[in-house]
């Protein structure tokens, strides 16, 4: 039950420091949630005393529904991200309200501010760009197009890049503009910098349902030696930090072929607050153990790094820096899948591992405890490196 004292250090930290809106009002949702399911089973082992607690299925069942809940919000309601992305002048209308050398073929034109200061200035002849300037709401020159080549790079007054575009030979040959896409409906794969699908509602449900729930329990069977699910918490929860700082900037966003989602910067304050929190559990769950987080704390961490990836359109990213979670939750389907397959076929059953979750497997071949949790925080930091190089390897 030691997992209460993280969730309570979350949730002042929210009340604190994050303002609220709703990403993360789902996120505490799910934490506050998965939290009270864990400390049900928790209680339900110690005043019953035996290890079972609730049934799996139960589990199961509240686990999935409150996916569901979140995924079926995020689909229906106008919550999406933005990719800045470079745009069919053919296919897409924004570019056409924007297509300058279509709209104009002599003379000047210029636009302003909300404070008057100058967005663009532009001149054409013969239905080509000859030269233009364009300038953010502070005054300084964002692009800058002469004798036909150059870039425009054109501002919001709120200070926003809304679309950037190149010229050649006074032709537009580029158009890159903020294009939205909601979280749940298209699909982002890391390493690409366009989603793979989009418009894929239900498939787009199914993953969300699956990040949030797969995390969830995965997080809990890693939870077996002193300090090695929290540890690997602590990890994955720094790459999420530095996703979720990145999608909640506009310029680094567009930068890093990366969603932008507003709001996301209150997650990076959920982020921190949870390396902090986990930081501070460590130094009594480290082996020798003198707390554990228990269903209670396991349950809602794993809960709260997949919807928090799911926030910001990277549930696969996650899938890549959370992947020790992922061997250990496979280690335990395998060997669950195998056992029952060769005692159907052949009426005894046979194992892939010695023993699952994987890090028992290792402590059966007489690894010290120390060794597993520390091999598998190697582990751990080399998969947070694989997901951090997406950012740039698209």
């Amino acid at each position: 039950m030691g997992g209460l004292l993280i969730v309570s250090v979350l949730d002042i930290t929210a009340l604190l420091w994050a303002q609220w809106n709703p990403l993360v009002t789902l996120t505490l949702l799910a934490v506050l949630v998965l939290c009270l399911l864990g400390f049900y089973d928790d209680y339900s082992k110690i005043s019953a005393q035996e290890s079972s607690g609730i049934a799996g299925k139960v589990k199961l069942v509240v686990q999935f529904a409150l996916a569901a809940f979140i995924g079926v919000y995020l689909w229906k309601l106008p919550m999406h991200s933005e990719i800045f992305i470079t745009s069919d002048s053919t296919k897409h209308p924004p570019v056409k309200a924007w297509h300058f050398t279509e709209r104009h073929s002599e003379g000047e034109i210029e636009a302003k501010f909300d404070n008057n200061n100058t967005r663009y200035r532009l001149a054409f002849a013969d239905g080509l760009l000859v030269r233009g300037r364009s300038f953010k709401p502070d005054g300084t020159e964002s692009g800058r197009v002469e004798a036909g080549e150059g870039r425009l790079a054109l501002y919001s007054s709120g200070g926003k890049r809304e679309l950037e575009q190149i010229y050649r030979e006074g032709k537009l040959v580029r158009h890159s503009s903020w294009v939205p896409h909601n979280l749940v409906a298209s699909i982002m794969l890391p390493f690409a910098k366009h989603p793979v699908l989009t418009g894929s509602g239900i498939l787009g449900l199914v993953l969300v349902i699956l990040a949030i729930v797969g995390s969830s329990n995965a997080v809990n069977l890693t939870d077996g030696l002193d300090g090695l699910a929290i540890g690997c918490t602590i990890i994955v929860a720094a790459v999420l930090l530095a996703f979720t700082y990145i999608a909640s900037h506009t310029e680094l966003a567009a930068y890093l072929n990366m969603p932008h989602v507003l709001g996301a910067g209150e997650l990076s304050i959920l982020c921190a607050a949870l390396i902090g929190a986990s930081l501070g559990f460590l130094w009594f769950n480290c082996h020798p153990a003198q707390v554990f987080m228990g269903d209670t704390g396991a349950l809602a961490l794993g809960g709260m790094l997949g919807i928090i990836a799911v926030l910001i359109h990277q549930p696969f990213v996650l899938l890549i820096a959370g992947g020790v979670f992922v061997l250990e939750a496979l280690s335990v389907m395998l060997q669950s899948g195998w056992f029952k397959y060769t005692r159907l076929r052949s009426g005894e059953g046979r194992r892939i591992f010695l023993m699952a979750p994987l890090h028992h497997h290792f402590q059966m071949k007489d690894w010290h405890e120390n060794q597993v949790v520390v091999r598998f925080y190697i582990l751990g930091v080399l998969f947070a490196v694989l997901a951090l190089a997406t950012l740039k390897l698209r």
